[in-house]
């Protein structure tokens, strides 16, 4: 009996590891899929972007670009931070102002 319970125990085992293995394959698989998925909307938004600024250029509008850095408990998360001045004026941060 002793023996039974060994054999039924060890498939058990064999069993929820094998569950814990597809599990843990399982996460792997869908934390990568989502960085693909990830990436794959960043380049778009990239070339969105970018198409933007070139259509906004020809309108006769510059565009100051610049990063912002925010601190997550994660680390660093750089962000981008887009200011539109006409080309023919300075940008907004040396624009005078007359009175």
């Amino acid at each position: 009996m002793l023996e039974t319970l060994s054999i039924h125990s060890a498939n058990q085992i064999d069993r929820i590891s094998g569950t814990q293995a597809a599990n843990k394959q399982g996460t792997m698989t869908s934390y990568l899929t989502r960085q693909k998925h990830a990436k794959e909307r960043l380049g778009a938004a990239l070339q969105k972007m970018n198409d933007a600024i070139r259509d906004v250029h020809k309108s006769g509008i510059d565009v100051d670009i610049s990063t912002l850095t925010i601190h997550t408990p994660r680390g660093p998360m750089v962000q981008v931070d887009l200011k539109t001045f006409r080309a023919y004026d300075a940008s907004p941060v040396l624009r005078l102002v007359e009175e």
